[in-house]
């Protein structure tokens, strides 16, 4: 019996013996750190994702873009046009478009359709329809029947946006933000802090998590993805904007230019140069509402092209005085012109200018005389 056993144990030895793993190396074992890679790595995914992809339908323009042009012009109209002779065809054509506008504004959904648009949209339309009427008289018979469901389909939506609970001028409490990652410590807190890369004692405006590498991280709230990509400092980011998120509103209007001014207007007007292209595209920002106007001058007088301003490429508003015979610039559109009663023989004009004819707008009416008295900076 002794025998047998003796003898199992050793069969038992010396299988072990011939099944045991192979040794791994300190690499295999992760023992050794990988070398750095030079530059940013490659995306872990095929296909990158966009810089910036909205997760969300965003809402609309404001109806307001329709119907300020719209008031702007129904006054101007109604003061070189004669009274009594009913609605000239240049009337009737500007109510039949406001009038298109406002049934797609109505198409979309209530949450897009703000309290407080609805109730200006419809004061607007019920104004100018009245002082149209004194001046023409009665609205012609098919723009009577295509308004009327228009104002009345503007007082239910703005019925029902109160019945919901909607406000005219308090904002709606912000969602909460949800924990982005489960079982997460904090590894910064907001507040003044030591920064980690250069020592100095500052501000944090933020919160850190650290967890293990590989966590999934949900996002905090619904919004819009504002950057995806590789970040200097970071890695690679993932940067949202929530409805829970709050900023200073700063006195700055971002701009584009086309290319580098030739006097260094920039930097004698003091703005801050965001990013500089090889090319000499700069965005810059310019200071807001009136400082923008004096800004704009100069930067055009120096031989700047304008691309973009606050995210607009296509028309800006510029109001300029001068004489009633100054010529007009070429390549815009008037929208007014009103003679100003403290200063006899002078005007007011006001032009559409396409942002890119910005410049030389500018430049143009300098020469001529005129005194630029406003840019609109949106």
């Amino acid at each position: 019996m002794r025998a047998r056993t003796a003898a199992a144990c050793a069969a038992a030895i010396l299988t072990a013996c011939a099944r045991a793993p192979a040794k791994q190396s300190f690499a295999e074992a992760g023992l050794l750190a990988p070398a750095e890679p030079e530059g940013p790595p490659a995306p872990p995914v095929k296909v990158a994702a966009p810089r910036a992809r909205p997760v969300e339908a965003p809402a609309g323009p404001p109806i307001d873009a329709a119907l300020l042009p719209f008031a702007v012009e129904a006054r101007s109209r109604r003061g070189r046009t004669p009274a009594g002779r009913g609605f000239p065809a240049e009337a009737r054509e500007a109510w039949s478009a406001v009038a298109a506008e406002l049934e797609r504004y109505l198409q979309r959904p209530m949450p897009q359709t703000p309290l407080l648009e609805l109730v200006r949209a419809r004061v607007t339309m019920e104004s100018e329809l009245v002082f149209d009427e004194r001046r023409y008289g009665p609205a012609p018979a098919e723009l009577a029947d295509r308004l009327s469901p228009l104002l009345d389909r503007l007082a239910a939506r703005a019925q029902a946006a109160r019945a919901v609970g909607g406000r005219l001028f308090a904002r709606q409490a912000p969602p909460a933000l949800r924990w982005p990652l489960e079982g997460a410590g904090i590894s910064s807190a907001f507040g003044m802090r030591l920064h980690p890369v250069d020592g100095q004692r500052r501000m944090h405006w933020g919160i850190d998590l650290a967890a293990s590498q590989g966590r999934v991280v949900g996002a905090a709230g619904p919004g819009y993805v504002v950057h995806a990509g590789w970040m200097n400092g970071y890695g690679w980011l993932v940067e949202r904007a929530t409805h829970s998120a709050y900023e200073t509103p700063l006195p700055v209007t971002a701009t584009i230019l086309d290319r580098s001014d030739r006097c260094n207007a920039l930097q004698r007007l003091g703005a801050d140069r965001l990013k500089s292209e090889p090319d000499g595209t700069v965005l810059a920002l310019l200071p807001r509402y009136e400082g923008y106007s004096a800004s704009a001058v100069e930067i055009a007088r120096c031989g700047a092209a304008f691309r973009e301003i606050a995210g607009n490429r296509s028309i800006i508003l510029v109001s300029a005085i001068g004489r009633h015979d100054d010529p007009h610039p070429a390549g815009v559109r008037l929208l007014f012109q009103q003679p100003i009663l403290t200063q006899p023989g002078r005007q007011r004009r006001a032009y559409l200018v396409p942002v890119p004819a910005l410049g030389a707008t500018l430049n143009a009416l300098a020469s001529d005389g005129l005194a630029i008295e406003h840019v609109f900076d949106y």
